[in-house]
């Protein structure tokens, strides 16, 4: 296994150590064989790992949802808020259309929206193009998401469309962090809106549905 195969600093990811639940959380290194990440600030203590179990780690990317199996090491910092993982076995990938989502993965379109420039006077940038990415995570409030290329800065209004199950939702929003490609992960933006009820409740209630989902998939 080389390291590009495996998620990197920065990347959301879902660990498992047992068949009943799984948990999200981050990469904080990886580094050849060895990962370390940050503990689920809501691990329910039977899930605490010891030295030799197995955690099972998944992650999204364009090709689908991977997985590999992983060896708990230790824990490290203060209050063990990190785990050594040493990878343990082949990596696995099953196709998009082949695994129930959680939420993560999904399509979304993306552009930027520029004031009109003054009578006369030349646009500051240059025009803005449609660009397609896909989710990192997702709030009925916010939203996290990663493209190829990126040319934004915070406070730039975007519209996007986000392709969740079988329905499109268009909704404007606000730049409020950009993250630059970095060891091999495509650019991030993390955009913020305010939508009406009935949207904002469209998207709680679909990032509960796959939170369930991903549960009932991960126990499969």
């Amino acid at each position: 296994m080389t390291r590009a195969t495996l998620p990197v600093a920065g990347e959301q990811i879902e660990v498992s150590t047992s068949e009943e639940r799984s948990y999200t959380t981050w990469v904080d290194q990886s580094d050849g064989h060895v990962m370390r990440v940050f503990a689920p600030h809501d691990l329910l203590v039977i899930d605490l790992p010891g030295p030799g179990s197995t955690v099972v780690v998944r992650w999204h990317s364009p090709r689908g949802r991977h997985h590999v199996d992983t060896v708990f090491i230790e824990r490290r910092g203060d209050g063990g808020l990190q785990w050594i993982l040493e990878v343990e076995g082949r990596l696995r990938l099953t196709q998009d259309r082949q695994y129930v989502r959680g939420a993560g993965g999904e399509q979304v379109t993306l552009k930027r929206v520029d004031p009109e420039p003054e009578e006369g006077a030349e646009p500051l940038r240059e025009p803005a193009e449609l660009t397609t990415g896909f989710v990192v995570d997702l709030s009925e409030r916010g939203v996290r998401a990663r493209f190829e290329a990126l040319d934004l800065v915070p406070e730039d209004v975007v519209t996007m469309t986000l392709a969740l199950d079988e329905t499109s939702t268009s909704i404007t929003g606000t730049v409020l962090r950009v993250f630059p490609a970095a060891r091999g992960v495509q650019p991030e933006v993390v955009v913020v809106f305010e939508t009406d009820d009935a949207t904002a409740t469209m998207l709680r209630r679909y990032v509960l549905q796959s939170q369930m989902r991903a549960r009932q998939f991960a126990v499969r």
